[in-house]
């Protein structure tokens, strides 16, 4: 399994009731990666866990009153960023690497809004970036990408189906 580090990583840091801030634009292909997420999420999940699923767009700061609200013990912010890799290749994006790895395509940058949502709600975010192929204006995702998605739901799902973590 490609991601399987990955995955390993994320459940050791995902802990407790945990919400999900996705970036990016959805009429720039790959960069809307983290949007189609909340999409996929959102069909198989119960209804009453889909507020933990947020599509920030473009405008993720736009939401730091509904994290605090929200009071999650984890946040994961999935968002389209540019590495030395494939396209659809996953990584967990350090703190120190944002501004090295992360797309420019919202208002704030990731390393100035991953400090708001510290001050907010009192803890550091995951952030999961996502390998884009295709940044070309188009609501259409790579293959590549699209089957990250895949992956990254059927990962993602048991945190919200279950009182317990994967």
């Amino acid at each position: 399994m490609p991601h399987e580090s990955v995955f390993d990583e994320l459940k050791a840091r995902l802990r407790g009731k945990v919400a999900i801030l996705a970036v990016g634009n959805r009429y720039r292909a790959d960069d809307g990666a983290g949007p189609r997420l909340i999409d996929l999420l959102s069909e198989r999940i119960p209804p009453e866990k889909r507020e933990l699923l947020i599509d920030g767009g473009e405008k993720p700061e736009n939401y730091l009153e509904l994290l605090k609200e929200l009071q999650p013990d984890s946040l994961l912010i999935v968002d389209a960023a540019e590495f030395n890799g494939r396209g659809g290749e996953l990584r967990v994006i350090g703190k120190g690497e944002i501004d090295e790895f992360t797309l420019s395509t919202h208002t704030l940058p990731l390393s100035l809004l991953i400090q708001l949502i510290e001050m907010e709600v009192g803890f550091t975010p995951v952030l999961l970036g996502i390998r884009p192929e295709n940044l070309d204006f188009s609501e259409v995702l790579s293959s590549s990408v699209s089957e990250t998605l895949n992956a990254i739901a059927e990962f993602l799902i048991p945190f919200f189906n279950s009182s317990r973590q994967p």
